[in-house]
């Protein structure tokens, strides 16, 4: 495991990918630890932010919600126990895109294990690291949850429940990527051509934001 990896897959990403080539085994591991311990920082940071905000947004959509329900509901999202989720989370999503994608590239007729899809894909979330030093300012400086790095930003306040809200919020600036590392990952662990790589990452994660964004953005692509 070499730690110049951290740098180096944000501007060599292709060569730290072959380095690690011929031997996988707990390359995962460093990646899938940071962004856990920086889930971790960040869920206690914007916490005085998040809980007044989830609680305005629960008590305007339920009005009828007695003060108890509310209080109890404040207690459970607010809770420390809630950073248990991040270290649950994180490895969960990890290992459901590199399953996700590994089947998809199976499909194609592509050689790999699933070891090196998962090593891709934890490589791949450090860009979601890089995130959080983005929002986690952004959120505490403008004392809200609602920020964007995305196309989200051209749209209107007015428009902020709507479809294209939500899909072009999918087009965020660290989750492309995202996409890209993957996208170099895969190719260069399978084999394939480093554009037909492009093509499966990111027609998946269309069809992806698509359906998130007619679901009402109740889930979002990557580790964060």
């Amino acid at each position: 495991m070499k730690w110049g990896n951290l740098a180096g897959i944000f501007y060599q990403p292709a060569k730290v990918f072959e380095g690690m080539k011929a031997d996988v085994k707990w390359q995962w591991l460093l990646p899938l630890a940071i962004a856990i311990a920086i889930g971790v920082a960040s869920f206690f940071v914007i916490r005085p932010v998040m809980v007044p905000e989830v609680m305005a947004n629960i008590a305007q959509r339920q009005p009828d919600m007695s003060p108890e329900m509310l209080e109890m509901i404040r207690g459970r999202v607010g809770s420390p126990l809630g950073a248990i989720n991040v270290v649950i989370f994180v490895p969960l999503v990890a290992l459901l895109i590199a399953l996700v994608y590994w089947a998809a590239f199976s499909f194609t007729g592509a050689k790999t294990t699933f070891g090196h899809m998962f090593a891709a894909t934890a490589w791949a979330g450090m860009a979601n690291v890089l995130a959080s030093f983005v929002r986690v300012p952004l959120i505490m400086a403008q004392q809200t949850l609602k920020v964007h790095t995305s196309l989200a930003l051209i749209l209107p306040p007015d428009m902020e429940e709507g479809f294209l809200t939500r899909l072009l919020g999918q087009l965020d600036i660290f989750t492309v990527w995202m996409l890209v590392l993957l996208a170099i990952g895969y190719a260069t662990f399978t084999g394939v051509e480093r554009r037909k790589a492009y093509a499966v990452v990111f027609g998946l994660w269309g069809v992806w934001a698509l359906l998130t964004a007619a679901l009402g953005g109740m889930f979002h692509f990557g580790m964060h």
